[in-house]
């Protein structure tokens, strides 16, 4: 299902949020971890939200694509990327779905970033590419057992700037189509 989405992200122009040109081997890499593209997690991200809610409806009618519901794990919300990394796109999508939809199909991510905002868009990427590299390092289990923990005190900051983020999504994009609703930002982000 996982690899579906990326299929229906393919056009002529990208695939999401990348440009072909982004699979070059000069291209733009994660800040954090060379192994992958600039947008290469924000992608991942978004396919693995849209795959859960997508398995999750077709489970709910009893349909099971690969296996049985006694052989299907039917937790998935810590496959390949991590819940807390989802958690920080989830207020993305409770505002902008049809944006965030439309410029990955298209690989158009102008299509969401002229109501988000470029340098937004840019801060929700790298805040996503460094969450993430903290949860591939361990920083889940230390945000119970050691609150003080260096990469706890990193993940706690990541949270506070995507806030502010969100805070700054809302203010350009009142400035340029007046106000949104309340996103419920806070409850989003404490799950894991």
């Amino acid at each position: 299902m996982h690899e579906m989405g990326h299929i229906i992200d393919q056009s002529q122009k990208g695939v999401g949020f990348e440009a072909f040109n982004d699979f070059n081997t000069n291209c733009k890499k994660n800040p954090y971890d060379k192994a992958y593209r600039k947008y290469e997690k924000f992608n991942e991200t978004l396919n693995d939200i849209f795959t859960i809610e997508a398995t999750r409806i077709l489970q709910e009618q009893g349909i099971y694509l690969l296996e049985s519901e006694e052989f299907t794990s039917l937790d998935t919300n810590n496959c390949n990327t991590a819940l807390i990394t989802k958690n920080l796109l989830q207020p993305l999508l409770q505002k902008f779905r049809q944006q965030v939809i439309k410029a990955k199909i298209n690989a158009e991510p102008e299509e969401l970033t002229k109501y988000i905002g470029k340098e937004n868009f840019e801060e929700l990427v790298d805040a996503v590419n460094k969450v993430d590299h903290l949860s591939r390092n361990g920083v889940i289990p230390k945000i119970d057992e050691s609150p003080e923990d260096t990469m706890v005190i990193e993940y706690f900051e990541q949270v506070e700037r995507v806030k502010q983020i969100y805070i700054n999504i809302d203010s350009y994009y009142a400035n340029k189509f007046g106000n949104l609703p309340t996103d419920g930002f806070e409850e989003t982000i404490k799950k894991r």
